[in-house]
């Protein structure tokens, strides 16, 4: 650990690296329901990037208006930035 940064070995990465499974292939070898449903789920970014957008601008303007201390996102939100997995490649991990 790196503060808040996980750092891996240069072993890891490279059987990370390995590992890591192409679109396509992860599209013929996924259940149809999950290929069907990932859309819906990716589409999600544009509207929760507004969402977080918007809640910035509030806690700019009317935190100072009504003496509020501001919120540190860093404090509440950890974002999973998983570089050495591929996104496609996550979703399979969670079969059953």
């Amino acid at each position: 650990m790196d503060g808040k940064r996980i750092t891996f070995d240069k072993a890891v990465r490279q059987v990370h690296r390995r590992s890591k499974t192409g679109m396509l292939q992860w599209l013929f070898k996924s259940r149809p329901s999950t290929a069907v449903v990932a859309p819906f789920i990716y589409g999600l970014i544009v509207p929760l990037l507004f969402l977080d957008l918007g809640l910035s601008l509030y806690q700019a303007t009317c935190f100072p208006a009504y003496g509020i201390n501001k919120v540190r996102r860093s404090d509440y939100i950890v974002m999973d930035r998983l570089q050495h997995v591929q996104p496609f490649a996550r979703t399979r991990g969670s079969r059953h």
